[in-house]
């Protein structure tokens, strides 16, 4: 398949009978699509949600790693990334849509698969933006 053009909220009708996508954007540091494979109730991240072990980090770098949420006990959204929507009422939409799919696993770039109960680590990780009190 060739690609040309950015990806959008709506799948491309090459994989839109197999995979749901979320852009996350409006954020000052990244722009990410997320994606759901249906048949195997997979969500795929890239940077978005991130989990390091407690050890990955050496000296100052474990401090940071730590104030940036990415050594937490489960995986989440790093701080830098929550601190940098410039449109939260537009992240609240992606995340809530994100949460609504019926997530058995999810995959990160950043951090070990959750094999089971991805609908939950995907409450977790978005918990501190679903629930923001945000004016339209």
């Amino acid at each position: 398949m060739r690609w040309d053009r950015d990806l959008e909220d709506v799948p491309a009708p090459g994989w839109s009978g197999d995979i749901d996508q979320v852009v996350v954007g409006n954020n000052r540091l990244t722009m990410e699509v997320v994606f759901f494979h249906r048949a195997s109730r997979t969500a795929l991240f890239a940077d978005l949600i991130q989990h390091f072990e407690a050890g990955w980090f050496k000296g100052w770098r474990a401090m940071i790693a730590k104030l940036d949420f990415l050594t937490a006990d489960k995986p989440t959204v790093p701080r830098k990334f929550r601190m940098s929507f410039r449109d939260r009422v537009s992240a609240i939409e992606a995340a809530r849509r994100i949460r609504a799919w019926p997530t058995e696993c999810v995959l990160m770039a950043h951090g070990a698969p959750v094999r089971r109960d991805g609908q939950r680590a995907i409450a977790h990780a978005f918990d501190w933006l679903l629930r923001e009190k945000v004016a339209r």
